[in-house]
């Protein structure tokens, strides 16, 4: 074979190798089935019920910070509406996802818009800040999340201006993540629509324009979301699918049922920790735990809504070793109280 022909195959650009490795889903199975994967050099736009997507963003946050840097811009009114992150959110699904809750504040690049006058100027400064540092060769940047972009227009004074300043965000952005083969995921509002019609995103048609997959979630009851797929590059729209959290404190079913991964999470205990316990004590009180404190409190710590199996084991534990605690001192109480009656009796006595 001629080199001259064999070369060109060869040659792939950096951002394309990037584009195919940067992939991830956001652990929703219902979502997931949805949508598909996520892919770098897309843009996704979620919109519709603002809990729902809150809680989504702290997902990808977290999920996406182990691939590397996840550029962060909220769009906050702290006089009206405020767009807040939720650290206790993102420590739950650090944990979940086996993330250290350290990775997570080290791998996310923050900015915040607090109005509509400075939204341009906070994408401008996001974007200067992570192009210094991939000069210093740190700015390896996989997700950028714009949460909110839409949240100045419902109190704007002058909505012409502020929908000027969305758009120009949005393509700052955009030509930011697509230039670097990130997922670019954008959260918003939804437009004001007749009953029974899937609402358009809330601002101009740009939105929608440069979004590869659009999806509108809508609150059907308390725990329970309907997630529309409004636009998408390969497959049938409108499609939905209905999201629950199923009792559980954060966002989607947990499956397999509490007592599954319990046994789960006890029979890798019992292979990986117990036999290494040098103490045969130690071995002894680790089955003592089980016969006494978690095999008869199932109920308890399948309802504790706490993030981990191992978080509601290891609270059980607490609990019963603070019972026997309190045991112990009553009776240590008690003793003490014989003792000093016999002292006293054996003194009449002399």
């Amino acid at each position: 074979m001629n080199e001259s022909h064999a070369m060109p195959a060869l040659m792939v650009r950096a951002s394309q190798m990037h584009e195919e490795t940067n992939v991830m889903t956001t652990g929703v199975e219902e979502l997931d089935g949805l949508v598909g994967e996520l892919h770098g050099g897309q843009t996704y736009l979620f919109y519709g019920d603002e809990m729902f997507i809150d809680d989504l963003v702290h997902r990808l946050m977290v999920r996406g910070v182990p691939r590397g840097l996840v550029v962060y811009m909220n769009n906050t009114d702290y006089h009206t509406a405020k767009t807040l992150l939720d650290l206790n959110s993102l420590a739950g699904y650090a944990k979940r996802e086996g993330v250290e809750p350290v990775l997570v504040m080290r791998n996310v690049f923050f900015v915040a818009a607090y109005n509509e006058f400075r939204q341009t100027k906070a994408a401008g400064a996001l974007i200067e800040r992570m192009r210094e540092l991939e000069t210093c060769g740190d700015g390896n940047g996989v997700l950028l999340l714009a949460h909110n972009i839409t949240r100045f227009l419902a109190d704007a004074k002058d909505r012409r201006s502020t929908l000027q300043s969305v758009n120009v965000t949005l393509s700052k952005l955009w030509r930011y993540s697509s230039s670097r083969s990130m997922i670019m995921v954008v959260t918003g509002g939804a437009a004001a629509a007749p009953r029974g019609r899937i609402p358009a995103p809330e601002g101009s048609a740009l939105l929608g324009q440069l979004a590869n997959t659009c999806i509108f979630f809508r609150r059907v009851q308390r725990d329970i979301v309907q997630a529309v797929l409004v636009k998408h590059p390969e497959r049938r729209t409108p499609e939905s699918v209905i999201i629950s959290k199923g009792g559980n404190p954060l966002m989607g079913r947990m499956t397999p049922s509490f007592r599954q991964v319990y046994l789960e999470v006890l029979a890798k205990l019992r292979t990986q920790y117990q036999p290494l316990l040098r103490d045969k004590k130690f071995r002894e009180a680790f089955e003592a735990l089980i016969r006494e404190a978690w095999d008869g409190e199932h109920a308890a710590m399948a309802n504790s809504q706490l993030p981990l199996v191992l978080d509601a084991m290891n609270l059980t534990a607490n609990v019963r070793n603070a019972a026997e605690v309190a045991a112990l001192r009553q009776q240590l109480e008690e003793l003490r109280k014989e003792v000093e009656r016999l002292r006293e009796s054996g003194e009449k006595k002399a």
